[in-house]
């Protein structure tokens, strides 16, 4: 997932869709959360996920075939409406509705 040649969407069923852009399909997806996912980041082999079920979750991409997350954090107490990582650093910022 690290290489350019690979991207992730959040569909509307709640699912995430990792995408070849050589092959131009799917080569995999997978149940990420119960209600809308508000965000997706990378860094290097992780994908993280953000929800409006107040969940964030973080995703191995080398563990083949992803069905459960490494790590959840449940700190949010409202829906999770953004995220970002600082570019050099291991620093993720996150906003929730109670703002």
């Amino acid at each position: 997932m690290n290489k350019p040649e690979s991207f992730a969407l959040a569909g509307l069923n709640n699912e995430i869709y990792l995408f070849s852009l050589f092959s131009g399909t799917v080569v995999q997806s997978f149940y990420a959360h119960d209600e809308q996912i508000t965000a997706i980041l990378v860094r290097e082999d992780w994908l993280i996920t953000c929800s409006l079920d107040q969940m964030i979750k973080f995703w191995d991409l080398n563990s083949g075939a992803i069905s459960e997350p490494q790590f959840v954090l449940y700190e949010h107490e409202e829906g999770i409406l953004s995220a970002d990582l600082h570019p050099t650093n291991d620093i993720m910022a996150s906003i929730d509705g109670d703002c």
